[in-house]
């Protein structure tokens, strides 16, 4: 479990870099040396397909680009950077942020909850208590918890 805890903030701390990095606009500070990371990850990856070494190099560099970035000395290269991670990261690690499907995803998910809460309310009012109850019991069961006011239901996703 504390190896598997520690793996996930590791992909977090590398997501994160990567959408400050990625977020970052045009740059005029010296250049990255790009070609110097890309020939360490491949030497780790021609090893045997050492990805643990491999993420390694990739977590320390990013950290330094990071690092400038937030100081305000975006290197005039950050195109080039870009398109590198995208390639390495997505490409060859398979470990780019989803976070643009998952704002829609949550939107959809408040949508389909919010739609629920809808034919619950209605089945109240037809005095459907079985029908409602088991929206109510299904909901739970996803942990969704609806709280009944007399302005109305409210939710809240329960981890």
């Amino acid at each position: 479990e504390e190896a598997l805890a520690g793996a996930e903030n590791g992909l977090r701390s590398l997501q994160e870099m990567i959408n400050t990095i990625t977020s970052a606009e045009n740059g005029s500070a010296d250049a990255y040396d790009l070609k110097s990371l890309r020939t360490s990850l491949e030497s780790k990856l021609n090893d045997d397909f050492n990805t643990a070494q491999a993420i390694a190099v990739l977590f320390e560099e990013l950290k330094t680009i990071r690092k400038q970035i937030n100081s305000g000395d975006i290197p005039e290269n950050i195109a080039d950077i870009k398109k590198f991670l995208r390639n390495f990261v997505d490409g060859v690690l398979g470990l780019w942020p989803q976070e643009d499907q998952s704002s829609t995803g949550d939107d959809k998910t408040h949508d389909l909850i919010e739609l629920l809460i809808d034919i619950r309310n209605n089945a109240r009012h037809e005095k459907n208590f079985e029908l409602s109850d088991t929206i109510r019991d299904r909901l739970e069961e996803l942990d969704i918890k609806l709280m009944d006011s007399p302005e109305g239901t409210d939710y809240k996703i329960v981890k």
